[in-house]
C-alpha cells in the first residue's frame, strides 16, 4: 500500500510537470539559441547569431556550438542539446524529455538520501517541490531546464556514483575506467556553476581520503577536473567573465553579495540543523560529516565560488541550495523523531501538493497563454506596443511561474523579431 502511495504521488507530480511543459512555446534564451551562432561579434547585432539561418540539423547544431564555445561560453554540451532542441527537434519533443528527466531527478533525490521508506519517500518527493528555488526555471524554457534541471539530475547522479564506488568493492576494467573518465568528462564540461565547485570538493576529498580512495575514484576525478577546465578555460566563458568584471561599479557588487546572503535560505537550514545535531546527538553528527563530506566540501566552496562571481542571478545559487535543501532532507526525514510522526508529516506535505500543484498548473497555463497573446500583438502592432493580461499571481504560486519580463525577454524578443517591443501596463 505504501508503496503504490508513493508512486501515486510521483506520477502526480510528473504528470504535472509535463502539462507546464507543454503549454509553454520557446521563450527567452530559446529564441537565440534556434539560430545559428557567428564566429565573431559585431557591433551591429545585440547576440552574435544570423537570424536569416535557423538551425535545421545536427551538423549545423555542431557548427553553431563551436562558435559559440569560442564568443559566448563553454557549455558546448548542454547547448548544443539546446540548439537542437530549439532549432529542429521542436519543443513539444522537449517536454516530454523534460519530463523523462525530472522523473529520474526525482528518483535520484530519494536514492540519494537513501530512504528506507515509501511514506518518507512520498514526503521527500513532496518537499522537493516546494523547498527548490525559482522552479519556474526547470521547465519554462529549453534553455533554462537543460541547464539546470538536465545538469542537476547528471549532478545527482553523480554523487550516488560516488556512494556507490566507496562502498563496493568493484574490478578495475579498462571499460569501468573508461566508463567512469567519460561520465566524469561530460558532467564536468556541462555547467561550470555546478562543475567547478565539485572539482574543487573532490580535490579536497581525494586529498583527504588518498589512504582509503581506490582507482575508480580517481579516473572519475579526473575525468571531472578534465572536463570543468574545457568548460571553464573556454574563451568564451573567459571573454564573457572579464566582461562582466569590468562592467560592474563597487556599490553593485556589494549590493549583489548581499542578495547572496539573503536568498541563501536552504543553506542557513542546514547550518541549523547541524547545529541541533550537534547539541542532541554529537556521535551522529561526526558520522554525519564523514559520510556527506564531499556535499559539504562542495557548498562550503559554491558559497565562496557565488560569492566571488561579478554578477548575480538567483540561478548562481541553484546549485549551492539544492544540495543544501537535500542535506537538510537526508537529516529530517533520517532522523528518529521523525520515524514517530512520518505519516502525519507526510499527511501534511501531500494535503498541500494536492492543493498547490492543481493551482501551479493552471497558473502555467494562464501565464503560457498570456505570453502568446501579448506576442502576437506585438507582432500585429506597427509600433510594438503590447499588454498584458489582467490577472494577479498569487505569492505561492511566483517562484513556479513566470510572465513575461520587461528585461532581458523583452530585449530578445526585439532583437528576434527586429522591431522595439513595449510594455505597458
Amino acid at each position: 500500500m505504501n508503496r503504490t502511495f508513493y508512486y501515486t504521488i510521483l506520477i502526480f507530480v510528473v504528470v504535472a510537470f509535463y502539462m507546464m511543459n507543454s503549454y509553454e512555446p520557446l521563450r527567452c534564451d530559446d529564441l537565440i539559441y534556434q539560430y545559428y551562432w557567428l564566429s565573431e561579434r559585431t557591433n551591429e547585432l545585440k547576440e552574435p547569431i544570423d537570424l536569416s539561418n535557423r538551425i535545421d540539423n545536427v551538423f549545423e547544431a555542431f557548427d553553431s556550438q563551436i562558435n559559440h564555445y569560442y564568443v559566448m561560453n563553454g557549455r558546448f554540451v548542454v547547448h548544443f542539446l539546446v540548439s537542437c532542441f530549439c532549432g529542429f527537434l521542436g519543443r513539444p519533443m522537449f517536454s516530454i524529455l523534460n519530463t523523462v528527466i525530472y522523473l529520474l531527478f526525482l528518483i535520484g533525490c530519494v536514492k540519494l538520501l537513501d530512504i528506507q521508506n515509501y511514506v518518507k519517500s512520498a514526503t521527500a518527493v513532496a518537499i522537493i517541490w516546494f523547498g527548490l528555488p525559482i522552479q519556474y526555471i526547470l521547465w519554462y524554457s529549453v534553455a533554462f531546464a537543460i541547464n539546470y534541471l538536465w545538469v542537476s539530475t547528471v549532478f545527482v547522479y553523480f554523487f550516488i556514483l560516488i556512494k556507490y564506488l566507496s562502498q563496493n568493492n568493484l574490478n578495475n576494467s579498462i571499460f569501468k575506467l573508461v566508463t567512469l573518465f567519460l561520465f566524469g568528462l561530460v558532467f564536468g564540461a556541462m555547467h561550470e556553476g555546478f562543475s567547478l565547485p565539485l572539482s574543487g570538493a573532490m580535490l579536497i576529498f581525494v586529498v583527504l581520503n588518498r589512504k582509503t580512495i581506490n582507482k575508480r575514484h580517481l579516473v572519475l576525478a579526473l575525468g571531472l577536473w578534465i572536463g570543468t577546465a574545457v568548460v571553464v578555460l573556454a574563451p568564451g566563458t573567459i571573454g564573457r567573465g572579464s566582461g562582466s568584471l569590468s562592467s560592474v561599479n563597487f556599490g553593485e557588487l556589494v549590493l549583489m553579495k548581499l542578495d547572496v546572503l539573503r536568498y541563501s535560505k536552504r543553506l542557513y537550514l542546514f547550518v541549523i540543523l547541524l547545529i541541533l545535531c550537534i547539541i542532541f546527538n554529537k556521535e551522529r553528527f561526526v558520522c554525519y560529516i564523514r559520510n556527506k563530506q564531499l556535499a559539504i566540501y562542495f557548498i562550503t566552496i559554491d558559497f565562496f565560488f557565488v560569492l566571488a562571481v561579478p554578477h548575480y542571478s538567483q540561478r548562481i545559487e541553484f546549485p549551492l541550495e539544492l544540495v543544501s535543501l537535500l542535506l537538510s532532507l537526508d537529516i529530517v526525514l533520517n532522523s528518529k523523531f521523525i520515524d514517530n510522526y512520518k505519516k502525519q508529516l507526510c499527511s501534511l506535505f501531500v494535503v498541500m501538493l494536492l492543493i498547490h500543484v492543481p493551482l501551479t498548473v493552471y497558473y502555467a497555463k494562464l501565464t503560457s497563454k498570456e505570453y502568446s497573446e501579448m506576442l502576437n500583438k506585438y507582432l500585429e502592432s506597427s509600433d510594438g506596443v503590447t499588454h498584458y493580461c489582467r490577472f494577479d499571481i498569487p505569492k505561492l504560486c511566483g517562484s513556479y511561474v513566470h510572465r513575461l519580463d520587461d528585461g532581458v525577454e523583452k530585449d530578445f524578443i526585439s532583437f528576434v523579431y527586429k522591431k522595439e517591443m513595449r510594455l505597458e501596463k
